[in-house]
């Protein structure tokens, strides 16, 4: 499929002044809206959703880049982790997991998202700690620089990035910052959290 051929992207924007617990669930569900709602969303991007449904596996992808509290923006924030998650349970998906591989794998996830206050919000949802821990090279023959990639083993999992079918779909949850080499921060560099023990 040539670049011509893609539909073009569908993009939201909602003003959303504070990290107020109602403001911010509220601006995140008019975004979700805006874009057809989660369904119609999954459907686009997975082919045969349908066989997967409410059943799917979620995955939910923040950035958790560093050790960090809320308030020093480094992180997404807690609120718009727990917003995403709520409109998922809300919208009938349970099979929930997050997850990302830190800037320094020496930190490990775990205590990562714990300073960030992602992992109290996981665990008030019951949305379980996705296998960041491990990867599973996978092949990308048509590559230009790169033929190879090892990929954290829960987006393995959950994309069939392995050849395997997909078992659900990657929901980036990303932080908007700025950024030294891509310049800015956002859904497309958040995805190098997916690379094992690289952000």
């Amino acid at each position: 499929m040539s670049e011509m051929d893609r539909a073009p992207s569908k993009v939201a924007v909602v003003r959303c002044d504070s990290y107020d617990r109602d403001k911010v669930t509220s601006a995140v569900r008019e975004g979700i809206e805006l874009l057809g709602g989660f369904d119609c969303l999954f459907a686009d991007a997975v082919p045969g959703w349908e066989r997967l449904g409410k059943d799917a596996e979620i995955l939910l992808k923040p950035n958790l880049l560093s050790r960090a509290a809320p308030e020093k923006a480094v992180t997404t924030h807690p609120e718009v982790f727990r917003a995403v998650g709520e409109l998922l349970h809300e919208a009938g998906y349970s099979n929930l997991a997050y997850g990302d591989s830190p800037g320094n794998p020496a930190f490990g996830m775990t205590k990562v998202a714990e300073a960030s206050g992602i992992k109290g919000v996981a665990e008030e949802l019951g949305i379980r700690e996705g296998d960041f821990e491990h990867g599973t090279e996978v092949k990308y023959p048509e590559g230009k620089v790169a033929k190879h990639f090892v990929l954290c083993d829960e987006v393995v999992k959950v994309t069939g990035a392995d050849g395997s079918a997909p078992a659900g779909v990657v929901v980036n949850v990303c932080k908007m910052k700025t950024h030294q080499l891509t310049r800015i921060t956002g859904a497309v560099k958040n995805t190098f959290g997916c690379v094992y023990s690289i952000n």
